[in-house]
């Protein structure tokens, strides 16, 4: 318990540090709050090459087989090519989680990230999360997100957001041990 009270909050704090997240939008694409197709994350002092250490790093420790998702180019950039829960449904009282294929891609130069806005490829018949029934239900005629529906947009989005979280978070550890 102590272990998810901590995970949630470095989240929460996460996030405001760096402020700035990708939002899915009627397309099934993420785009930034400023609706762009990527977020620039700023760490001052830190080179081109600590910052890609930190993300590698970050996946080494994250992901079971990270040889498997992990594809380089230089230290310039990364891309993670991941597996997991994306979304989740309720459909006639029964809350039904689904899952999918991702990429997250990292760019780098000193003292920034560039984060790529994340793809995804549902998995099933349902190769496009933009083209599945429930997910367009999620929008009004009008665009706005139903109320009813808002958990499970922010279900999408916060899931997104952590795994992005998890791989560009500056975990510096002690190597004095």
């Amino acid at each position: 318990m102590k272990k998810i009270i901590s995970l949630i909050t470095l989240f929460m704090c996460v996030c405001s540090i760096y402020a700035q997240s990708f939002k899915i939008n009627q397309n099934g694409n993420f785009v930034s709050d400023e609706n762009k197709s990527f977020i620039v994350v700023e760490y001052a002092d830190k080179t081109k090459q600590e910052l890609y250490n930190m993300v590698k790093q970050n996946i080494m420790v994250s992901y079971v087989n990270p040889d498997k998702v992990i594809s380089e180019d230089g230290i310039s950039v990364i891309s993670v090519n991941g597996h997991g829960t994306i979304c989740k449904f309720k459909t006639g009282g029964i809350t039904s989680y689904y899952k999918g294929f991702y990429t997250l891609s990292f760019q780098f130069k000193d003292g920034k990230i560039r984060i790529n806005a994340p793809t995804i490829i549902m998995e099933g018949a349902m190769k496009n999360i933009a083209s599945w029934y429930a997910f367009k239900r999620l929008w009004d005629k009008d665009g706005k997100i139903k109320e009813e529906k808002q958990e499970y947009y922010n279900y999408i989005n916060e899931n997104i957001q952590s795994l992005i979280t998890t791989l560009i978070i500056d975990k510096s550890v002690d190597e004095d041990w």
